[in-house]
């Protein structure tokens, strides 16, 4: 229960665009040479999948940082066209889960139709949660990373009702 507690404590700072780079790089790790994901996908660097036709000549930590901030603020691009009337605090961490699952997954997912719909918290969450389930198995870092975004938007969501409605919680 302690390491539970501990993790919900660390959700919830998890809020600038420094911070969720760090998730990124943590969770992916770098790889100068192309590799194959889960999925059978061409990657290299943090998670970068590779266009038919690119090549880097360039292989090093510097080059996967700037091609990880250009493919995390695509995501950042994409959602805010979405929805213009997020916080910041909201956005990224659905930028995130566009960075780690694509943006044709989420236009057809649930999870979109949940939040497009602003249906309840527990809603959200099952269909957010869904997403930590690769290959028909739970990946423990998939399922961190799904609850981290969940816990970080629904968190700015709240703030942002919270202060649509002045401040005061009971309204």
């Amino acid at each position: 229960m302690k390491k539970f507690t501990n993790i919900i404590a660390l959700l919830l700072i998890i809020s600038t665009y420094s911070e969720w780079i760090e998730v990124i790089k943590e969770h992916e790790g770098f790889r100068k040479e192309v590799y194959e994901d889960i999925f059978g996908n061409k990657t290299q660097f943090y998670g970068h999948l590779i266009k038919e036709g690119e090549y880097f000549v360039e292989k090093t930590r510097k080059k996967g940082e700037q091609v990880l901030d250009d493919d995390f603020n695509g995501s950042i691009r994409l959602i805010t066209n979405l929805y213009p009337e997020m916080s910041e605090q909201q956005i990224l961490p659905l930028a995130h889960f566009v960075f780690a699952k694509g943006i044709g997954s989420y236009t057809k997912s649930k999870l979109k139709i949940a939040i497009d719909n602003k249906e309840s918290d527990k809603k959200i969450f099952k269909e957010w949660i869904e997403w930590g389930v690769v290959g028909g198995k739970i990946s423990h870092k998939s399922m961190y990373n799904r609850v981290l975004e969940y816990t970080t938007f629904i968190n700015a969501r709240a703030n942002q009702i919270q202060n649509l409605n002045g401040g005061n919680k009971d309204k």
